[in-house]
């Protein structure tokens, strides 16, 4: 089954003491790229976290946020430095002791300096904390592993309706160059009898023998041959598990270099027309493989 690399999954936790919720939302990448937004102290646990991403995700660069509220004061972890606080207060004391001002009474003008507050660190979240959000992680991760796996779904019906119309574009060329053999021997033939008329004649072995090397070089049997091949590749891999956007990339590269050189080589106006058809058709595909995982 197809799986998107984009997708948005959401859970919450709330108790009394503390709100913890998890926002992940990801897009498309060549590699798997995790990008982490955590409060201050949480940054050590991204590891294990981590374990659990790479279970779901394999491509795709991926944000993983976390928000934390605490209710209860008891429960954070912010601390005052005490000492460097009271060195503070005690240099102000001493200053307006020096210039003979008023002593300081109001000291919530220090609150306001951030080196005086230290920010959470890991030995200071709860455990238990740490174990709510680890779960609530997982339920995020199945939300939004479900959300890439219905945009998923909707990716490969559409890339299977758009794999039939490259199958029935090929097969159209094929029929085109199929009837067009002939026809082009008969004009070869034609003009190589008008250019010779009255002249003197060629060898009659020599004569086909150049037929066959002209014929040769607009003969695309080879190239459809090996589209044909490629195409029901894409089809076998479309219907197959696990992540195949690699694959189908590489794939559509080596389509798209076929189609190309059949078009070039048929000389048909109508097999041009058609290969633009199946150009068109084909980068739509790549557009949409690009989203697979």
């Amino acid at each position: 089954m197809a799986r998107s690399m984009t997708g948005f999954g959401r859970a919450t936790h709330t108790c009394p003491d503390f709100t913890l919720t998890w926002e992940i939302a990801s897009r498309n990448a060549r590699h798997l790229e995790l990008k982490w937004k955590t409060p201050p102290g949480w940054t050590a646990f991204q590891a294990q976290w981590e374990a659990a991403v790479r279970q779901v995700a394999s491509r795709g660069s991926v944000e993983l946020t976390l928000a934390v509220r605490i209710l209860d004061p008891q429960r954070t972890a912010i601390s005052l430095d005490m000492a460097q606080a009271a060195a503070m207060v005690r240099h102000l004391q001493e200053l307006a002791h020096r210039l003979d001002l008023p002593q300081p009474a109001d000291l919530s003008p220090l609150w306001a300096v951030s080196s005086l507050w230290r920010e959470a660190r890991e030995d200071m979240i709860p455990a238990d904390l740490v174990a709510v959000a680890t779960a609530t992680l997982h339920e995020a991760l199945a939300a939004w592993d479900s959300a890439c796996q219905r945009e998923g779904t909707a990716l490969g019906a559409d890339l299977s309706a758009r794999h039939n119309t490259l199958e029935r574009l090929a097969a159209a060329i094929s029929h085109e160059v199929t009837e067009l053999a002939p026809r082009r021997l008969e004009t070869l033939r034609g003009r190589l009898a008008q250019l010779l008329d009255g002249a003197h004649q060629l060898d009659p072995s020599r004569l086909s023998q150049e037929i066959a090397l002209l014929a040769d070089k607009v003969d695309v049997t080879e190239e459809l041959t090996r589209l044909q091949a490629h195409l029901m590749t894409m089809g076998e891999l479309l219907a197959a598990p696990g992540p195949q956007g690699r694959k189908l990339d590489f794939l559509i590269q080596e389509v798209l270099r076929e189609i190309t050189t059949c078009s070039n080589k048929a000389q048909s106006a109508t097999v041009s027309a058609l290969a633009v058809e199946f150009k068109t058709e084909l980068e739509k595909v790549r557009e949409q493989v690009q989203n697979l995982e």
